[in-house]
């Protein structure tokens, strides 16, 4: 990586959270696998997760479910995801 790139992990995962909520799921992987600095798909108290559900991004929500070490949690923010997913005919 250049010596001045980005990390992915910046601004507590801003740019996991970003391409989550807009559904831009091969961002979502690059962010999640960065050989260094990773983005935590829990991050943010799981926000990404939240917004991608509530959005019907289903294949954004199983790369944060399923993203290692630090997933996103099904119950952060007290089940969140599937209540919104739920409400707008998601789930």
């Amino acid at each position: 990586a250049p010596q001045y790139a980005a990390r992915a992990d910046c601004q507590d995962g801003e740019a996991l959270v970003l391409a989550a909520k807009t559904g831009h799921v091969d961002v979502v992987r690059l962010l999640l696998s960065a050989p260094q600095h990773a983005a935590a798909a829990d991050c943010q108290e799981g926000d990404a997760l939240v917004y991608a559900a509530r959005r019907g991004h289903a294949d954004v929500v199983a790369a944060l479910l399923f993203a290692g070490e630090h997933a996103a949690r099904g119950d952060s923010q007290g089940g969140q995801a599937l209540q919104v997913a739920a409400e707008g005919g998601h789930a």
